[in-house]
């Protein structure tokens, strides 16, 4: 098995992410925060409506205005040092099964950790948006949809951009030939495979067989179940 290092945490985006959103937190308070009636709005609904409101304190506003940005820190710390414990285990037992896996498994959670880090740090500064309009001056339902947009067009680029680092991989390090057309970057496809699940190079993750109908019913539920729970959220 190939001698495979840690895949280190990428703390500048952590610190970045940690920074913009005390510069921001920083900001509301200082120049929001006193303008606010009492009771203070803590919710709004599509259209930039407020339509929930407490007793007016520093305390419940801080609380309010980081759960998000706190939530998105947690998590990309969380996945990140998930991300790099995995790392350390794909060459020991119960991971890759052959050099080749855990070289294409390797190199795929590098891009993934990479690319972790802009990607949450955009979502947080969406997060950030959210926040600055609601406590503006001006806000509607139209920073909502952008606020969706962003969401999906960061997404959209993560996946991409994985699906290609595993693409490079794959090639460097191809699979048998017989297993080779039944992949296409993270994606496995075998009608004749009765198997729902399939497992990755990793040995610790599980592929959804796309051959399969359950198979693509699940992976359509992953992809539109999200969008089909926050599209009607517009019209509330």
């Amino acid at each position: 098995m190939p001698d495979l290092p840690r895949i280190p945490v990428p703390w500048l985006w952590v610190a970045a992410t940690a920074a913009a959103t005390a510069l921001i937190v920083a900001w509301l308070v200082a120049f929001r925060y006193p303008d606010l009636p009492d009771p203070m709005p803590v919710h709004w609904n599509a259209a930039g409506e407020a339509d929930v409101f407490r007793p007016k304190s520093l305390s419940g506003f801080l609380g309010l205005i980081l759960v998000g940005p706190g939530i998105l820190l947690l998590s990309m710390v969380g996945a990140m040092a998930l991300i790099s414990a995995q790392s350390t285990s794909l060459t020991q037992r119960g991971g890759a099964k052959t050099p080749e896996a855990a070289q294409r498994a390797w190199h795929s959670l590098q891009a993934t950790q990479n690319h972790l880090g802009w990607y949450l740090f955009g979502l947080n500064l969406l997060v950030l948006f959210l926040l600055v309009r609601s406590y503006g001056a001006q806000t509607g339902g139209a920073d909502f949809v952008v606020f969706l947009l962003g969401v999906v067009v960061l997404t959209v680029f993560l996946v991409m951009a994985i699906y290609r680092a595993e693409r490079v991989a794959q090639e460097r390090w191809p699979r048998p030939a017989e297993e080779q057309r039944k992949w296409r970057g993270p994606l496995y496809h075998d009608p004749d495979d009765p198997r729902l699940l399939v497992p990755t190079d990793s040995g610790m993750n599980q592929a959804i067989n796309l051959g399969r109908p359950a198979g693509r019913i699940i992976m359509g539920l992953l992809v539109l179940g999200p969008l089909l729970v926050l599209i009607p959220l517009l019209f509330l």
